[in-house]
């Protein structure tokens, strides 16, 4: 086990696998709490969320009703269509758009592919890999991914926002 503080944040290692379950199998633990952050507050709001709510009763039914609907999406005829068709169609997109034999990097394909399953799931309409509504969802994602690193050591080490002023105020407003 490692504490490593982050700025004032303590953070908690375990490599232990034993260690690991009776840490988090224990009633009432100080390890089941989530890490308050500016930057999550920001982000979800006022941690009321399956992620960043602490455990307790509250935690378990947003647990019990998020797991509800996973398996229900999971064990659905609907889910193993959507994947076959979206599938399909990112592969007959690379034939057509790559020679045979041809090397090409299919990160793009399979970030589309996983991105328009993930979509089509939580909003309920079918997308094709070259929707443009999709394609926002990936930028608006990408966008904040290529963001949240270094928000986060901002919010973990408040004295980064004074050096350089400049580099907190651009990100401030995003």
């Amino acid at each position: 086990m490692l504490t490593i503080w982050m700025g004032w944040t303590p953070m908690v290692y375990i490599s232990d696998y034993n260690l690991v379950k009776t840490a988090f199998t224990a009633k009432d633990n100080a390890l089941m709490g989530r890490v308050r952050s500016g930057f999550a507050l920001a982000q979800i709001g006022k941690h009321q969320d399956i992620l960043q709510t602490d455990y307790g009763s509250v935690w378990a039914s947003l647990r019990r009703v998020s797991h509800s609907a996973v398996r229900k999406v999971a064990v659905s005829e609907k889910l193993h269509e959507l994947v076959a068709d979206v599938v399909d169609s990112s592969a007959h997109t690379m034939k057509k758009t790559h020679p045979l034999g041809a090397p090409f990097d299919p990160k793009c394909y399979l970030y589309h592919s996983v991105m328009a399953i993930l979509a089509s799931t939580a909003f309920g309409k079918r997308y094709q890999l070259d929707d443009k509504e999709l394609a926002f969802y990936g930028e608006s994602l990408e966008f904040m991914q290529s963001r949240t690193s270094l928000l986060a050591a901002i919010d973990r080490i408040p004295l980064l926002r004074l050096i350089p002023i400049f580099l907190y105020s651009k990100l401030k407003k995003f």
